[in-house]
């Protein structure tokens, strides 16, 4: 269907990525380096023509966020045109959630509410509903041991960053053990200007069913009955680290899962998407290139870079040949975009690899359930030790449907 207000958020967005990019590539001299003198099209000095960058660059990211914005209605407004009745059952699962203060239960609160907790001498079963699994947070801390002779505070040991891959992802709840759908694999146009009397042209097509299945991700922990009888903060403690370590490989799989069960396909290993080397490049211009080839050959538009910290660092650092910040000034920072497209910097990604593709419109985390949590002191000699086993998993599969809407970015670290 036709959506004039994506039409136009896409257009302007286009129009400023040309200019940026046509300024950049005047600034060029013949070694690569950047020089601000050789920019012609932009008047005044250099500090003129570099704030015209930094202002370009800036206004890149409300340009972005409106075409993503328009995409969320346009898919909202076809998803209301085309769902049936089955699957507008969906659409009333919210009905009936405990809330709190106007807010849905956490984790924790269900699981202190659910029999559970109650019974530790059953094995019971609590179902989180998936919007809680891809909740963004971050637990500082929680009181360990009583407060007799210590502060009780506890640091966290350190570890990988918040997690943040699936954030970006769309999720749907699926009922089945797999996600199975046809991809057109064969497209040849024959369409041709014919003479009066001649063959016509002949076009071919070919789809293939495509099945990616249900994986499961686990984790567990025993906890003595004192812990979780004479210490409030116990099991929010221990809920909330057991959850962002499921999130944790969550992210990891997303991006390098390599599609053997009982792994998820990650976009690194989705056969048939773009791929490009840096080779001479600098990362904003191969990044612009890879884009290009996404829009061109993909036909999609990138939602979301993924890469690590270090990659990131030489794009921050980039510098005109008489020592000025190109991408920021170092007191005030800049937005995380590349060409426009957000940037997410995360441990998940592959070491010199950058992971890009349109994340919004051609791929989908399918939950077939959120978080599972289950309780039980018959495991193993638990009972007569008087220990809990804990233990979290969920149920997904990752889903490309387009696998030329997403491609890679490599040699980083070279």
């Amino acid at each position: 269907m036709e959506f004039p207000a994506l039409t136009e958020a896409q257009g302007k967005l286009d129009h400023a990525r040309k200019e940026l990019a046509s300024v950049m590539a005047e600034s060029k001299d013949s070694t690569g380096a950047y020089n601000l003198d050789n920019i012609k099209s932009v008047s005044g000095d250099k500090a003129a023509k570099l704030a015209w960058i930094q202002a370009k660059q800036a206004e890149l990211v409300p340009l972005k966020q409106a075409v993503e914005g328009a995409k969320s209605l346009k898919q909202a407004a076809e998803s209301a045109m085309e769902y049936d009745a089955e699957q507008a059952e969906f659409k009333g699962g919210d009905q009936g959630r405990e809330t709190k203060g106007g807010r849905e239960l956490s984790i924790a609160e269900h699981f202190t509410k659910s029999e559970a907790f109650k019974s530790k001498g059953q094995k019971s079963h609590l179902d989180v509903d998936v919007k809680t699994l891809f909740q963004t947070g971050r637990v500082s801390g929680a009181g360990w041991a009583p407060e007799v002779t210590r502060s009780g505070l506890v640091t966290l040991k350190p570890m990988v960053p918040a997690p943040s891959v699936a954030d970006h992802l769309v999720t749907v709840p699926i009922s089945q053990t797999g996600y199975k759908y046809m991809e057109e694999t064969t497209y040849t146009n024959g369409a041709a200007m014919t003479q009066e009397g001649a063959t016509f042209g002949e076009a071919q097509l070919a789809l293939t069913e495509r099945n990616q299945p249900v994986e499961k991700m686990t984790v567990w922990i025993p906890v003595t009955d004192e812990q979780l009888e004479d210490e409030p903060g116990a099991e929010a403690y221990v809920h909330a680290r057991l959850q962002n370590m499921l999130r944790q490989k969550i992210d990891v799989q997303v991006l390098q899962g390599d599609g053997s069960t009982p792994n998820l396909l990650g976009t690194v290993n989705k056969v048939g998407i773009q791929t490009r080397a840096l080779g001479s490049d600098t990362l904003l211009d191969a990044s612009y290139k890879l884009f290009t080839t996404i829009r061109t050959d993909g036909f999609a538009e990138p939602s979301v870079c993924f890469l690590n910290a270090a990659a990131w660092q030489p794009v921050m650092l980039l510098k005109t040949a008489d020592g000025q910040y190109i991408y920021s000034n170092p007191a005030s920072g800049a937005p995380s975009v590349l060409w426009g497209v957000p940037v997410v910097q995360t441990q998940a990604a592959v070491a010199g690899t950058m992971v890009t593709g349109d994340y919004s419109g051609y791929a989908f985390l399918g939950v077939k359930r959120g978080i599972d949590v289950q309780v039980t002191n018959s495991h193993d000699t638990n009972f007569i030790n008087g220990k809990q086993a804990i233990r979290m998993d969920t149920r997904m599969v990752m889903v490309h449907i387009r696998p030329k809407a997403f491609g890679t970015l490599t040699g980083l670290d070279s």
